[in-house]
């Protein structure tokens, strides 16, 4: 079994270390335009990885979460990666997930997914699969917040006027979204 083969069993573990381990070795080799496309060459089922990061989106462990959709972002910087995620069959349920772990968190997985559904939005069949899917509409009130929260964070905090953005939210969070 290769080196990339046993991270990606190590996902099945019980244990929360071994699967942070496990996530985020493969999250650092896919840092690098030279880790990644070894991983995409060396990796014997590519569609097993996505199956268990699929099913990790959905851990209550939110540093879990975070390290499966870093490992996705990581795969779909190259275009080699993202063609190989684009065309398994695990691509509307990552979707679904990716969608559902959106939003503003300590450990970046709301932004590790953003980063992946940009990519995928990147062409015709993944905006068409995304608009396929039955969240899409949470997708982009989700979206609105992720923007939002990051407007904040890049303005002094004595600048920002609390009221107004509570009004924001309570808009988003009003109004349904129509895609």
């Amino acid at each position: 079994m290769s080196f990339p083969d046993t991270l990606i069993l190590m996902l099945t573990s019980q244990d929360t270390e071994t699967i942070l381990n496990a996530a985020g070795t493969l999250g650092t080799i896919a840092e690098f335009d030279e880790g990644r496309e070894w991983l995409l060459n060396n990796i014997g089922d590519f569609t097993k990885l996505l199956e268990h990061a699929a099913r990790l989106l959905q851990s209550s462990n939110q540093w879990v979460a975070s390290n499966a959709a870093l490992v996705l972002a990581r795969f779909s910087i190259s275009d080699k990666g993202l063609q190989m995620i684009m065309e398994r069959p695990q691509l509307s349920n990552i979707l679904v997930n990716l969608i559902n772990c959106l939003g503003v968190d300590k450990a970046g997985c709301g932004m590790n997914c953003a980063f992946t559904l940009g990519r995928i939005c990147d062409s015709s069949l993944g905006i068409r699969k995304i608009l396929e899917t039955p969240n899409k509409a949470k997708m982009v009130s989700l979206i609105q917040i992720v923007i939002i929260a990051y407007v904040i964070v890049n303005k002094c905090t004595c600048t920002i006027d609390f009221r107004e953005l509570q009004r924001e939210l309570n808009a988003i969070h009003s109004s349904p979204t129509q895609l």
